[in-house]
């Protein structure tokens, strides 16, 4: 949507719309395009987003003319951020300097081609008013001449001037896991879990915590028996391409928790600590919304693990240990902004 007077549009009518009024204007008024310099700031999750050069280009293009200079060859200057929001992509025009003003589009993406099309050609029309002229205010509406009533009017309260709502600016995102992985090793053998997770994701990096179970894993070599694991997990991630369409992240943390060994027929259990350094290879991807996926490959060496032993009717059973321990690991994932 396009700010400053506008209804609110999607970004694809919106940019038909500037197209169109720009054509107009070009075919009616004389006048030279301004020249202004132009800088970009991406935000995280916004960094496949056109960047100086790229959207520089696309205003050229979408100008004509060469209406971009250096930094300070212009009294008038342009600042674009563009951001990923709860609803998709988001660009903010501010013009500074000789002329003032902002504009705001907005896109549900997830890929940013459309969004910086529409930037551009925005950019395109504010510069083609005059050169060095100031942006001329948004007509009012006419008020339509009311007939004279018998009934005396009730003056309107004095509210003072009304001032435009500030927009929040974008938070820190925060990220919910909800998955499924495969162990090899942790406990004797194979066994399926569960993951749980919450991150706190900022530039570069992000923050985690999880919560791991192998709920049910049982074994039948002697008499049977069940093995169980329960645990968490603090790790960090090397996490810049985190929140675009598709990124992968390298992550380093560590594992503990109780593994649990069981013999149901004769209610007997042993439990021993357990703890391991981890280290994952994630990939990930942003299908819609805040909705995606996930998929990754863990590894884990063991520090430190209980010995878990039990007798019974004359025969040990105890898990084969591994010197390492993989997990592999697929589920949802919701990009949540605070």
């Amino acid at each position: 949507m396009v700010r400053a007077g506008l209804k609110p549009k999607t970004l694809r009518a919106c940019t038909g719309m500037v197209v169109l009024a720009w054509s107009l204007q070009a075919t009616t008024a004389g006048a030279q395009p301004s020249q202004a310099s132009l800088a970009v700031t991406r935000g995280v999750g916004a960094e496949t987003c056109a960047d100086t050069s790229e959207l520089e280009a696309l205003v050229r293009a979408a100008s004509g003319g060469a209406v971009l200079v250096a930094k300070g060859a212009s009294a008038l200057h342009i600042d674009v951020r563009i951001e990923r929001v709860e609803a998709g992509l988001r660009g903010v025009i501010e013009l500074t300097g000789a002329r003032r003003g902002t504009r705001t589009l907005d896109d549900p993406g997830p890929a940013c081609d459309v969004l910086s099309q529409g930037l551009a050609v925005t950019i395109a029309v504010l510069l083609d008013t005059g050169d060095g002229e100031p942006t001329a205010p948004i007509p009012t509406p006419p008020v339509p001449e009311r007939k004279p009533s018998s009934t005396p009017a009730t003056p309107a309260p004095d509210v003072g001037t009304a001032r435009p709502a500030e927009e929040p600016g974008p938070g820190v995102p925060v990220t919910f896991t909800v998955g499924t992985y495969y162990d090899f090793g942790t406990v004797d053998g194979s066994a399926a879990g569960l993951v749980a997770a919450a991150e706190l994701v900022v530039p570069i990096v992000t923050f985690g915590a999880a919560f791991l179970t192998l709920p049910h894993a049982p074994r039948d070599r002697g008499p049977d028996h069940v093995y169980r694991f329960f645990g968490g997990r603090a790790r960090v991630c090397t996490r810049e391409p985190y929140l675009e369409l598709f990124g992968a992240s390298i992550c380093a943390g560590l594992l503990a928790g109780t593994r649990i060994l069981e013999v149901p027929r004769v209610d007997e259990e042993v439990s021993g600590a357990f703890v391991a350094a981890t280290f994952s290879l994630e990939v990930s991807r942003r299908i819609v919304g805040p909705f995606g996926a996930y998929a990754d490959l863990n590894l884990s060496i063991p520090a430190f693990r209980e010995e878990l032993l039990l007798t019974i009717e004359k025969v040990k059973l105890t898990p084969n240990e591994e010197p390492v321990t993989f997990q592999m690991g697929a589920g949802f994932r919701f990009w949540i902004a605070k």
